[in-house]
């Protein structure tokens, strides 16, 4: 993902400086997704897809087109819907394992 992530800088916003600032991220936090350190925030993803028209699909698997095409946008928004839904999902399941050790940690 980190080379596809670079060539949409490339090739959609030319250089780091006008990427991060379109994004709104600092050019430490996309450097550090360049480097791999840090994956890109749910809210850069959203932005980089609905208002640049990147296929998330090709993003993150490397399939399909870089750019959507109308008929991919459907696709891309039920992708980034069930990509919310699963993030959603694991926050929950991570708050009931934080509540069970919590509980865990009173009995002991």
């Amino acid at each position: 993902m980190i080379d596809r992530f670079k060539e949409i800088k490339n090739k959609v916003f030319k250089n780091q400086s006008n990427m991060s600032s379109n994004l709104h991220l600092s050019r430490q936090a996309l450097n550090n997704i360049e480097r791999g350190i840090s994956f890109p925030s749910y809210n850069t993803l959203y932005v980089l897809c609905n208002d640049y028209n990147i296929n998330l699909n090709y993003l993150l698997t490397g399939q399909g087109n870089m750019l959507l095409s109308d008929d991919d946008k459907v696709n891309n928004d039920e992708l980034i819907q069930q990509q919310q839904d699963r993030i959603k999902e694991l926050q929950a399941q991570v708050n009931l394992l934080k509540e069970l050790l919590q509980s865990n940690n009173k009995q002991s």
